[in-house]
């Protein structure tokens, strides 16, 4: 009985903590190609069609356009067509205004700034979870640690017990050589976030029709059943180690918009090292290659990492439908 009590209360952990990290972002900038980490920090009680009007802390230099932004939760959902309502470019923060998942919670932002000595948290990209220790150069609105952030941490959550101080902007030193990193961190504190933050609030433009949502399109990693998936559909076959594959699934959910407006319905991914069986039926040979479905059948092939490609070939098949 003990045991299974343990069991319960693990499972619960676990889950709660899911739950509690669905604040973290993927942010893209789809005019300028920037990419980096945000983190939700305020959404509206009211709730339409399974979205709340909501704001995403960021970095300034990762949304440079004022519109045109896209962030990409955890779950798959993406909101589109966000636009930045308040910006710092001297501390790099910025606050985008989006939609955002009913089950998506906003994290507390601190009242207490990060001093010398304090062990802060860090989520950057594909929620990468490290710490380090602020150093002696900790001010109201800047500080320092001891810590790597590599390229898609920026933006990211800087944590201090749980509650937001900041977010990951940099490094003093760059290291161009492969793993890129940058070193050591830099972060904004408390005060500059907070003024933003409050900003935001009283004037309430992150709230009303000023947000425009395009239809999400859903990424899902494969399951069975899914080839024979009555909608139109991208069969993405690729490997977690694949950098082209890592660059084509970016590029789909950049150009997200897009792809709605050729009716394609989601993107299932089969990674290529659990489902090799599969791979070999399909005579996938190369990675990544992406086949168009519908009705279950196979309307089309693509191999290799060029999202335009595969556009080009839904526009086709959208205009036969027409």
């Amino acid at each position: 009985m003990r045991a299974f009590i343990l069991s319960v209360a693990i499972v619960l952990m676990v889950a709660s903590n899911v739950v509690a990290q669905l604040w973290a972002v993927q942010v893209i900038d789809t005019t300028t190609g920037g990419m980096g980490s945000g983190t939700v920090i305020a959404v509206h009680d009211q709730v339409q069609d399974g979205w709340r009007y909501g704001i995403v802390a960021t970095a300034s230099h990762v949304t440079e356009s004022t519109s045109g932004i896209q962030i990409v939760f955890e779950n798959g959902r993406s909101s589109s067509k966000c636009s930045v309502i308040e910006r710092d470019r001297q501390n790099d923060i910025a606050l985008v205004r989006c939609l955002v998942p009913e089950n998506v919670r906003a994290v507390a932002i601190s009242d207490v700034p990060a001093v010398e000595g304090d062990t802060i948290s860090y989520v950057g990209r594909g929620r990468r979870k490290f710490t380090g220790d602020v150093s002696c150069l900790a001010f109201d609105d800047e500080i320092w640690a001891d810590v790597v952030f590599v390229p898609g941490d920026s933006g990211g959550s800087v944590l201090l017990n749980g509650k937001l101080i900041g977010v990951i902007s940099g490094g003093l030193r760059w290291a161009p050589n492969e793993p890129r990193r940058t070193y050591p961190g830099r972060s904004n504190n408390t005060q500059p976030l907070r003024i933003l933050y409050d900003r935001a609030m009283k004037s309430k433009a992150w709230i009303g029709n000023q947000t425009q949502s395009s239809k999400s399109i859903k990424f899902k990693d494969y399951e069975a059943g899914d080839l024979d998936y009555d909608g139109l559909q991208l069969v993405v076959f690729s490997a977690s180690w694949c950098n082209p594959c890592k660059n084509l699934k970016a590029e789909l959910r950049r150009q997200s918009d897009k792809l709605a407006e050729y009716r394609l319905d989601r993107i299932v991914v089969v990674d290529v090292d659990v489902h090799s069986k599969l791979a070999k039926e399909w005579q996938v040979r190369m990675y990544p290659t992406t086949f168009i479905t519908k009705k279950g059948q196979r309307e089309a092939r693509v191999a290799g990492a060029s999202a335009n490609d595969i556009m080009n070939i839904l526009a086709k098949i959208g205009s036969q439908d027409d």
